[in-house]
């Protein structure tokens, strides 16, 4: 994709995952070919796909992989999305870099107006709004995922948006100048549900995130349900649930201002980590009260100085909340035995 015409034109890689996407990768990839604008360079990385997908890919685009448009990339075993994604980007030689799933596909104009955008401002980072699309690629009109995707956010609202309810960013939206991942690492390749969020989180916790209200990228909604992020399954939502734990730690990263307005009452240095716990706590999303115990934790460090406020915190909110959700073992009833004779009988096997 490279001619006389791009020598000034910054590098983009476009990071292509895809796993069993034989129905979707040919539009993908046709999608970042035709793109408006020219210099980019398209990195597929297969993550051990067991349909025809490989086979769809070295067929149709035969030419562009002979003359190094395009570079693929054949794992030998699923490695699962992190750590596909992060081997694509190890590999990326541009300025900025693109990620796309392999069943999505973006707009003709979509490099060309992120890349204008982000060098106008000075930005590290834009995702965009995006099309919800089904296998035949029509636009489904009033999906509940495009109203999750597309609202006027600022950095601030994400912020609090993250804080409240979660993610509500199209990971294939994403474009990236490449020092951002230098700053904040890779994707976690322990995470395999959140692990977009959990890079999210800690990106805004020290600069903004921006998001550009174009339409610009097309995500698919599978009638299949291939989307692991979509899949409802006792795994998906105990992988979820563990997830949310491991990323909510970096709640607590946030500034204070932005807490105090995304909970609506006051935070500061002392307290953020207990009235997070409350809030989550009273939400009933106790996995994220305990990313956020285990924040607290880490910053205690294994030596303190007493008498201490910030421990007397920590201790009254593991101490309280039944992060677990269970009864304690003496509460159970036991047969009409009374708590004194149980008690004693521990004592006496002992």
């Amino acid at each position: 994709m490279t001619n006389s015409t791009t020598v000034n034109m910054p590098l983009v890689s476009v990071c292509i995952l895809t796993f069993n996407h034989e129905n979707y990768i040919h539009r993908a990839i046709d999608s970042v070919l035709n793109q408006s604008y020219c210099n980019i360079e398209i990195i597929i990385v297969d993550n051990n796909s067991s349909d025809r997908t490989v086979e769809n890919i070295k067929k149709s685009f035969s030419s562009e992989l002979n003359d190094k448009r395009i570079a693929l990339h054949q794992l030998c075993v699923n490695t699962f999305p992190s750590h596909g994604i992060n081997f694509g980007l190890t590999r990326a030689k541009g300025q900025y870099i693109c990620l796309l799933s392999g069943d999505d596909s973006f707009m003709h104009d979509k490099v060309e107006r992120q890349l204008e955008v982000m060098t106008g401002l000075g930005l590290s980072n834009l995702f965009t709004w995006a099309h919800v699309m089904n296998d035949s690629d029509n636009i489904i009109n009033n999906s509940c995922l495009e109203a999750v995707f597309n609202k006027k956010y600022s950095s601030k609202d994400i912020k609090e948006y993250f804080v409240r309810e979660g993610n509500m960013l199209c990971a294939s939206s994403g474009m990236f100048s490449r020092d951002i991942f230098e700053i904040y690492g890779d994707f976690d390749e322990r995470l395999i549900q959140l692990q977009d969020f959990d890079l999210w989180l800690k990106i805004i916790a020290n600069e903004d995130i921006n998001l550009l209200a174009e339409k610009l990228t097309n995500y698919r909604k599978r009638k299949d349900k291939g989307n692991l992020s979509l899949i409802l399954s006792d795994e998906r939502i105990v992988r979820t649930e563990f997830e949310q734990t491991v990323s909510g730690r970096y709640i607590s990263n946030f500034d204070c201002d932005t807490l105090s307005s995304a909970l609506n009452t006051s935070c500061c240095e002392k307290n953020k980590h207990s009235v997070l716990i409350d809030y989550y706590v009273k939400k009933g999303r106790l996995s994220l009260a305990m990313g956020v115990l285990l924040s607290q934790y880490d910053s205690l460090g294994e030596r303190i100085e007493f008498p201490s406020e910030s421990y007397q915190s920590y201790f009254n909110s593991y101490s309280k909340v039944n992060f677990f959700n269970k009864k304690p073992r003496y509460m159970k009833k036991r047969r009409g035995k009374s708590l004194i004779k149980f008690i004693r009988r521990l004592f006496s096997n002992s």
